[in-house]
């Protein structure tokens, strides 16, 4: 099977021309030979139409054998002239036309050499065949309009055929001649017409990985553009995810280089202490920066994963039921932090996957009870209103003072929190998932004036609560 697309269109090219001028020489053959054998027929049927002219002028008196038929070098042609009766009414003749001739009637006047004496009078008047000396003839003949003269002529008909086709020959030879140079031109301009596809190729192959400059579209065929606009939007977001990728790695590895330097001193510390007391708090200072260690990896594999993903939007999801379930599940956390957590709760479905909407919620009920301190309050809510689903997540905590919230969401921005449990990537992760979702995402002030609320709104599902 041809893969080469070239390859492809030069075969089926060549297959189509190949079989046009077939058919065309086939058409033209069969015509010669058609058109031939009626310019023989006419020849003929002039020759006949000659003899009869010539022996009502003679009167009949000529009689012999004028010898070998006129030959050429395609056909010759043979013929007889009989009297039928002597001329004038009722068969008296107005004159004698050989007084010397007293054979009967019918008797036969003239004669090629070639032409036998069989009797061919009684042949019918048009065409047909007959044999003479082993030979098969197309015979005309033809009756004056007195019915006394006679004419029969023949032409061989192998030597007919003969000449036919070789003007057929002749009218094919062109064709035949034509077609070789049709067919180097037709592969040529399909060979040339493709140029800018190996361009294209040979521009493609030959650049850098880190080469992701838009491609031209000058100068290609209106056919090719598509497909470059395509290529070029690809590379453009290949572009901007390499970019992010740097950025996100040197972040990351910033980060990262922090808490693995903390654990280093304080396991050296639990190592060097030289009383239990100093051992323990060692101890304890490098399992929380191990956690927070683990907690910022999990952050990171869970925002790489969405900023590398397309989340699936086809799903639907009870968001009420899903807060139900979270606030349930962080339950204990609120108690050991003698936090008052509740929730207020009406079915309201979005479009947006459930995975993706429980880890926007846990990010968000995790953050509230993380810097709402001892004794305060977090309060949950999810309602329909408008077509918009509106999640909003509020505590009493220090919150953010309204001139820094618009630095919410940026990646590993604590905000000069204290808490050092914190990386800076959860509301990166729910604005990730919010904007994937046609979310919208508001900040606002939390419980009791101070605190922080975040407000998410969803567009309905439109299924009936």
């Amino acid at each position: 099977m041809l893969r080469s697309l070239q390859a492809r269109l030069i075969t089926a090219a060549v297959l189509v021309l190949v079989l046009c001028a077939l058919l065309a020489a086939l058409g033209s053959y069969r015509a010669a030979i058609t058109e031939a054998d009626e310019i023989l027929d006419a020849q003929l049927a002039q020759l006949v139409k000659t003899l009869l002219f010539l022996s009502q002028v003679n009167g009949g008196r000529a009689a012999g054998d004028i010898g070998n038929g006129l030959q050429s070098d395609h056909s010759y042609t043979t013929f007889q002239i009989w009297q039928l009766k002597e001329p004038g009414p009722g068969g008296v003749g107005v004159y004698l036309s050989n007084p010397a001739d007293t054979r009967p009637f019918p008797r036969l006047m003239l004669r090629s050499g070639d032409m036998d004496n069989q009797r061919s009078f009684d042949r019918k008047d048009g065409f047909s065949q007959a044999e003479s000396d082993g030979r098969t003839l197309r015979v005309l003949a033809s009756t004056s309009a007195d019915g006394v003269y006679r004419a029969i002529a023949g032409q061989d008909l192998r030597d007919r055929r003969e000449m036919a086709e070789g003007i057929a020959r002749s009218n094919v030879r062109p064709y035949l001649l034509v077609l070789p140079l049709g067919i180097l031109a037709l592969v040529g301009l399909i060979y040339q017409s493709l140029r800018p596809i190996r361009r294209l190729t040979l521009e493609v192959s030959s650049r850098e990985p880190t080469h992701l400059a838009p491609l031209a579209i000058s100068d290609v065929p209106k056919e090719l553009v598509p497909l470059i606009r395509a290529l070029n939007d690809l590379l453009q977001r290949l572009q901007t995810a390499m970019e992010y990728e740097r950025q996100f790695t040197g972040a990351a590895a910033h980060e990262l280089r922090t808490p693995i330097a903390a654990l280093h001193a304080q396991l050296d510390a639990m190592r060097l202490a030289g009383d239990k007391e100093t051992r323990i708090r060692a101890h304890q200072q490098a399992s929380a920066t191990a956690i927070r260690l683990a907690r910022l990896v999990n952050q990171l594999l869970t925002l790489s994963r969405f900023d590398a993903e397309s989340l699936p939007s086809g799903h639907t999801t009870d968001l009420a039921e899903l807060a139900r379930e979270l606030c349930q599940d962080m339950g204990p956390a609120a108690i050991k932090k003698d936090i008052d957590l509740s929730l207020h709760a009406l079915t309201a479905r979005v479009r947006g996957d459930e995975d993706a909407m429980r880890i926007l919620l846990r990010n968000l009920l995790d953050n509230a009870l993380r810097y709402t301190p001892k004794g305060g309050r977090v309060e949950v809510s999810v309602g329909a209103m408008d077509g918009m689903v509106r999640l909003v997540v509020a505590d009493s905590g220090p919150g953010v003072p309204p001139q820094r919230r618009a630095a919410l969401g940026q990646r590993f921005n604590r905000l000069d929190q204290m808490d050092g449990t914190g990386v800076g990537l959860g509301l990166s992760i729910v604005l990730g998932i919010a904007d994937q979702f046609e979310g919208r995402i508001i900040f606002g002030t939390g419980l009791d004036e101070q605190g922080l609320a975040v407000t998410v709104e969803f567009p309905g599902s439109g299924e009936a609560n």
